[in-house]
């Protein structure tokens, strides 16, 4: 059985919030992707959501939606209308 001490109370790892077993808060792992558009088209988005979810996959970040990603970023960018824009 794994073991998690919070706030000084000893509790199965099971138990434990999500928040407390957040990487990215408490170590800072994290992955980034800058995606460019051109005239007003979104440059190579299915080529750069691969990259994103191999980089997320090679330091074990898991439970990312790549396809609420990709929805987000459309959305994004219809909002903004800037043609030429980095997302």
């Amino acid at each position: 059985m794994q073991l998690a001490m919070i706030n000084g109370k000893i509790i199965p790892l099971t138990h434990v919030e999500p928040v407390f077993l957040d990487r990215g808060t408490f170590f800072g792992d994290g992955v980034y992707e800058v995606i460019r558009s051109y005239n007003g088209q979104i440059f190579a988005l299915e080529q750069h959501l691969l990259r994103f979810s191999n980089s997320l996959d090679a330091i074990k970040i898991h439970n990312v939606d790549i396809d609420n990603i990709r929805r987000l970023v459309e959305e994004a960018f219809a909002a903004a209308g800037i043609s030429n824009a980095k997302i």
